[in-house]
């Protein structure tokens, strides 16, 4: 072999070992996608493509316990808000325990309220009865208790564990009952489907779609 072919396998085999390494570091790396994600800009195709991603590593891999850690171990501070609904996308079920403790710490503090709407989401995501009291006392008594996060919130959150269609209180004082469109029938039967196993990643792609906002002729995916 002469030394211009050494000198061009050697190349090939440098790059091969940096993409190895970028995949294993990088794509493969639960903590770093985390931290990438919170750096880029939402919505946007590179934000979608690492989320994705969290979410692909989740099908073989339970990054719900170590996620759980984190919160619990109050690590990683600026990363809160994403961990919470990553739980709920993916189906962390035994996490309510967590949820409950963390709404009772945020719910009267103006400075948490997209942290208290991530944790209402996710309450309605992972599919716990345990959760339905809580909720429908906040829908009942929401301006009593000066709840942060939007009726429509908590009855969508009701639906999909309880299946049932809550009525409430709108903002011009009107009764109105939650409307059930296809996506969110669509959304609770992936929640029931998959109750207390692992959700593949076109059922957790499907839940997490229904918190994007429209495309509007953009393809994040």
């Amino acid at each position: 072999m002469n030394k211009a072919k050494k000198k061009i396998l050697v190349l090939i085999i440098i790059f091969l070992g940096i993409g190895l390494f970028a995949k294993i570091m990088i794509l493969d790396n639960e903590d770093g996608l985390f931290s990438i994600a919170a750096g880029l800009d939402v919505p946007s195709k590179s934000y979608y493509f690492v989320i994705e991603r969290i979410y692909k590593i989740s099908e073989t891999k339970n990054i719900g316990d170590k996620i759980l850690g984190y919160l619990e171990g109050d690590k990683n501070k600026h990363l809160h808000n994403l961990y919470v609904k990553t739980l709920g996308i993916i189906g962390e079920y035994y996490s309510s325990t967590f949820l409950l403790k963390a709404y009772s710490k945020y719910q009267h503090d103006m400075n948490h309220r997209s942290t208290l709407s991530q944790i209402i989401n996710s309450m309605g995501l992972i599919g716990n009865e345990d959760l339905v009291p809580l909720l429908e006392t906040l829908l009942k008594d929401h301006d009593k208790l000066d709840v942060q996060v939007t009726k429509y919130s908590i009855a969508r959150a009701l639906y999909f564990i309880t299946g049932k269609s809550y009525s409430y209180t709108n903002q011009s004082g009107e009764r109105t009952q939650l409307h059930v469109t296809d996506e969110l029938a669509k959304a609770r039967r992936v929640i029931v489907n998959s109750k207390k196993r692992r959700r593949t990643l076109d059922e957790i792609l499907t839940l997490d779609k229904l918190y994007r906002p429209p495309e509007r002729g953009i393809k994040y995916r």
